[in-house]
């Protein structure tokens, strides 16, 4: 398999705000008449796969990708501190910007045949995100890039199908090594620990280590039920955040170390070339930690959640009714939880899920 790509991607964000009062730093007031910036990414990839099974029960396969890309950043600021209409800090500013990144990245795989309807493998492959600019600098110090980020990630695992395939498996066990991981982090206009900006940074060197494993049971031709349970170790290794503190060891924000889902699927045949589907699905997701905690970004515990779902579906040719209760058991959870800049005494606020949803909806294919 040969093949490429390319793209162009053109991202602008632009916003005014005026804060008043501030009673992070007193009586003075903020005001950002412009804070604009255009980020023009351009890309392209080439890559190849070559399959060989020198005998029934053994494929080798292999491949590189050649990417590159590039980013120009153009930002206008216009933004003042002020107290009693005096500017004690003015900065009118138009900071560019422009980087270039390619990779060259190999993977390589071994899959063997155990059986007809049972095969292991193992593969290894070589990841690359380009590096970049923040989306909405405040500053231009905080208009520097970051650098791209690399992995090499390790994958063994088996699948395949028992009891004349009423039985279906896939577990894998993975190993992923990041270098200059992306992160959300913290930097200070003008080295003043009371004006921070949130910015992106890289972290040295960081894992994660786990696995996954999913089930499919069809006892008829009527019923499938399907569990799936994923396990996630994740850690910085080399980590040296922006105010200097060495994160290494610690847990990455916002990834759940394990998650569990079950869903169950009925569907028969009603009437004259209907089919009814009813369906079921409970999943949660373990507690995680939120924010990256630099300076002021504290991080805030977030508890472990469950949500069940149910779903009824009515198929007849081009024609689909579907009616469902999300979070069927109106549970209240939080997603994330995170601090708000700018006021003297943490002031954490939440993202939550939705409560309880009923609803309908019906599909005509053309």
């Amino acid at each position: 398999m040969l093949g490429g790509y390319a793209f162009n991607e053109d991202q602008v964000s632009d916003r005014s705000i005026q804060f008043f009062d501030i009673d992070l730093v007193g009586t003075y007031d903020l005001l950002v008449d412009a804070q604009i910036q255009n980020l023009d990414r351009t890309g392209y990839a080439l890559f190849g796969d070559l399959i060989w099974r020198p005998t029934d029960w053994l494929e080798l396969s292999a491949g590189l990708r050649y990417a590159d890309e590039s980013v120009d950043s153009n930002a206008k600021l216009d933004f003042a501190l002020t107290e009693g209409g005096i500017d004690l800090i003015k900065v009118v500013a138009s900071p560019q910007g422009s980087i270039d990144d390619s990779n060259l990245s190999p993977t390589a795989s071994v899959r063997v045949n155990l059986t007809e309807d049972i095969s292991a493998y193992a593969r290894y492959a070589q990841g690359f995100r380009a590096g970049g600019f923040p989306l909405a600098p405040a500053s231009p110090i905080s208009n520097v890039p970051f650098e791209s980020e690399t992995s090499d990630n390790y994958e063994v695992g088996m699948n395949g199908a028992l009891l004349d395939s009423a039985l279906e498996f896939d577990v894998s066990l993975f190993l992923i090594r990041i270098d200059d991981q992306q992160l959300t982090t913290i930097v200070f206009f003008n080295d003043d620990p009371n004006l921070p900006i949130a910015s992106v940074g890289n972290a040295g060197e960081s894992e994660s280590a786990g696995f996954e494993a999913v089930f499919t049971v069809r006892p008829n031709r009527y019923l499938e039920v399907t569990a799936s349970i994923g396990h996630t170790d994740a850690k910085y290794t080399d980590y040296l955040d922006t105010v200097g503190a060495d994160r290494s060891g610690e847990a990455y924000p916002f990834v759940p170390r394990w998650t569990v889902q079950i869903g169950a699927n009925l569907a028969f045949p009603v009437g004259d070339g209907g089919e009814l589907a009813l369906q079921a699905q409970w999943r949660q997701i373990d507690n995680i930690l939120s924010g990256s905690g630099v300076d002021i970004d504290l991080q805030f515990p977030v508890d472990s959640y469950d949500v069940l779902d149910f779903r009824a579906s009515y198929i007849r040719e081009r024609l689909q009714l579907d009616v469902f209760v999300d979070n069927a058991r109106d549970e209240y959870y939080e997603t994330r939880v995170f601090n708000a800049f700018f006021f003297a005494e943490p002031r954490p606020f939440s993202i939550v899920g939705p409560p309880r949803r009923v609803g309908a909806r019906l599909t005509y294919y053309l």
